[in-house]
């Protein structure tokens, strides 16, 4: 007998209104993370640091699907954002390293750290980095609970990572 098919969830971007369209374009790179994260699974973290798959999935691998949606983000910033594969004519590189992004089985919440770093490609030169993290408590580690936590949680510190990059920029 097959086993049924995984429950799919997404992300969202961040929810922003900007008030005008900046001309800096910004190339977003691929998201540095750990093994563990580079997969469509989601995933629990356990008291002892081991991770174990919660039985559901992402709509694309989590670092791409992190790197789409900050660039969606960005854009809903009023920043001109685009993927590696954008054209070649940014003036800046925003680049992301996930240090978590997972539920807490024994904490029994979800936690998202992610740094953030912008380099002018002119000079080469990072103009700034910051890590921005959040937590979100959740009931049980039901996949559906855990992936609407992460989405609420990824949402805020999108927004935040948006509105940092903006500042910067």
């Amino acid at each position: 007998m097959q086993a049924p098919p995984l429950a799919t969830f997404d992300l969202p971007a961040a929810a922003l209104q900007h008030e005008t369209t900046r001309r800096a374009e910004i190339r977003v790179r691929s998201p540095k993370v750990a093994e563990a994260l580079d997969s469509y699974r989601l995933i629990a973290r356990s008291e002892n640091g081991g991770y174990t798959p919660l039985g559901a999935q992402w709509s694309d691998r989590l670092p791409d699907l992190i790197a789409q949606r900050a660039v969606d983000s960005l854009s809903a910033a009023g920043l001109h954002a685009f993927g590696e594969d954008g054209p070649a004519t940014a003036n800046y590189d925003l680049t992301l390293e996930v240090h978590a992004f997972d539920y807490d089985a024994g904490e029994q919440r979800v936690e998202i750290a992610i740094a953030a770093e912008v380099v002018a490609l002119r000079s080469g030169r990072t103009l700034a980095r910051r890590e921005f993290a959040a937590t979100e408590p959740v009931a049980s580690g039901d996949p559906g609970l855990v992936a609407a936590a992460l989405a609420k949680t990824f949402s805020g510190v999108m927004a935040d990572v948006a509105s940092f990059v903006a500042d910067k920029v």
